[in-house]
């Protein structure tokens, strides 16, 4: 028989590190074992013989219990250490090892018997925000009928529980005050309100993320889209940058997404518990109003996603060291932390580039061959245009692209 103990840590130890750790909780290492993947740990005059201890290995956020990362932020590495033999006088020094090692490696202890977890303090804490004019990093992941209601509710409990248990929806509805609780009402309730809506799920998650909606599944036969909105300012850190991010591509992959993006909106106002989009809000661009697709964002986003039908007409425009191909999709990142509008539009004219030419909705019936060409991230026949007549709309309206995949074309 065995008792097993893990540690979920962010930082790898070295081997020193570990010895020193375990001489300061009267341990001691065997030096005739083989020590390039563990170490044996023995105690006392005699060296007996205490428990083994395998040295740091890197770990998948997929492969990470959803208790542990509950607990801890961007667990990236695993300790494992094995209580050989029948005998149980070993196991209260290997607990008192590991709760050590956690504190040194800032980690969390997994009991692999009883499934208990301990951690020294929260190490899931994001930095509160203060009040006032804040920026804010909306995600948005647009997906077809078969992407919405209750298989993406459901995609969306397992994917933050996996990777952002703070995305979770602390409360819902469909209308406000939001009146249900998911600690309260249960997933299923979020999942079966998904499915019976017939525009959209909303939610207030915990900090760092704001809120979010979830596309009901009674909505109509076009394009409809998810969200959520994220405080931009905990995102220096880059546990929260990489979570968010698993989270981005696996709920893109899980409701088959025609396009996602996320980018910094500027402006939006903070109470500390809410937030709202003023007159000084920056406007973003939605892609499916009236469930009609309108093709790609007009300008370059920190993040996107593009889906299978959008593969073929980009990948040859994207930077090859800023994709990465998921099964048949492809994640396209400009930059590590979360970039406003005006910084990849920036460095993409370069410094003597004139801005692209916006035309107002009215006078934009045709495209005239004698336009200037504009300078665009992607092929311009893929992008819709800005209208520019109404300069105090959130969400400006748009002339659709002239090139939409076969998939995307809806009667207009």
């Amino acid at each position: 028989m065995s008792y097993d103990v893990q540690v979920f840590a962010q930082q790898a130890l070295t081997a020193e590190d570990l010895r020193r750790i375990l001489t300061e909780v009267g341990l001691a290492v065997d030096d005739a074992g083989d020590a390039t993947e563990f170490l044996t740990v023995v105690r006392g005059a005699r060296a007996r013989y205490s428990f083994t201890l395998a040295l740091p290995v890197t770990v998948e956020a997929e492969d990470v219990p959803e208790e542990v990362t509950a607990a801890l932020l961007g667990p990236s590495y695993l300790y494992e250490r094995v209580v050989e033999g029948s005998s149980t006088t070993e196991t209260p020094h290997a607990v008192r090892f590991a709760r050590r090692l956690a504190q040194a490696s800032a980690g969390v202890v997994l009991d692999q018997q009883t499934g208990q977890v301990w951690a020294r303090g929260k190490l899931r804490a994001a930095p509160p925000v203060q009040r006032g004019t804040i920026d804010i990093v909306e995600l948005r992941w647009y997906v077809r009928p078969g992407g919405t209601g209750a298989p993406a509710a459901t995609a969306w409990l397992e994917v933050a529980r996996r990777h952002l248990p703070e995305a979770l929806p602390r409360r819902f509805g469909s209308y406000e005050p939001l009146p249900m609780k998911l600690d309260v009402d249960g997933p299923d309730a979020f999942v079966q309100v998904a499915a019976d809506e017939t525009w959209s799920l909303g939610f207030k998650a915990s900090a760092p993320c704001i809120e979010g909606s979830i596309a009901a599944g009674s909505a109509g036969p076009g394009v409809h889209s998810h969200s959520l909105s994220v405080h931009r300012e905990p995102l220096a850190d880059r546990h929260w940058r990489a979570a968010l991010q698993h989270l981005f591509v696996d709920f893109a992959t899980a409701t088959d997404a025609v396009f996602g993006s996320a980018e910094v909106q500027r402006g939006a106002e903070w109470s500390g518990r809410s937030a709202w989009y003023g007159p000084t809000a920056e406007r973003t661009t939605y892609l499916a109003a009236r469930e009609q697709w309108a093709g790609l964002l007009p300008h370059p986003a920190w993040w996107s996603w593009f889906g299978p039908d959008y593969v073929p007409l980009v990948l040859d425009h994207l930077p090859a060291d800023q994709v990465v191909h998921v099964d048949g999709s492809v994640f396209h990142a400009r930059g590590e932390e979360p970039l406003d509008r005006d910084q990849p539009s920036a460095a993409l004219r370069g410094p003597t580039a004139a801005p692209r030419p916006r035309r107002r909705l009215r006078a934009l019936f045709t495209r005239p061959d004698e336009q200037a060409p504009a300078i665009t991230w992607l092929p311009a026949q893929l992008l819709p245009i800005e209208d520019d007549s109404a300069p105090h709309a959130l969400n400006p309206l748009l002339i659709p692209a002239s090139t939409i995949p076969v998939g995307l074309c809806t009667e207009r």
